[in-house]
């Protein structure tokens, strides 16, 4: 359940991150405000599979 709460605010803060630095690129509505919101979960549904294994294997093979 650890592993879950932390794969879950890493990827929202590193997504987060990763929309601020690079922006909306992707083209996912029309709307600016829900292109925006798309993008953000575009990037931390993107990361958190990365996340997921890293702090799975890092914690656990502690």
């Amino acid at each position: 359940m650890g592993v879950l709460t932390l794969t879950l605010i890493g990827s929202l803060i590193v997504g987060g991150g990763f929309w601020l630095l690079l922006g909306s690129p992707l083209n996912l509505s029309k709307s600016k405000p829900q292109n925006d919101a798309l993008n953000l979960l575009a990037y931390v549904l993107g990361i958190a599979p990365i996340l997921f294994v890293l702090i799975f294997f890092g914690i656990g093979g502690s």
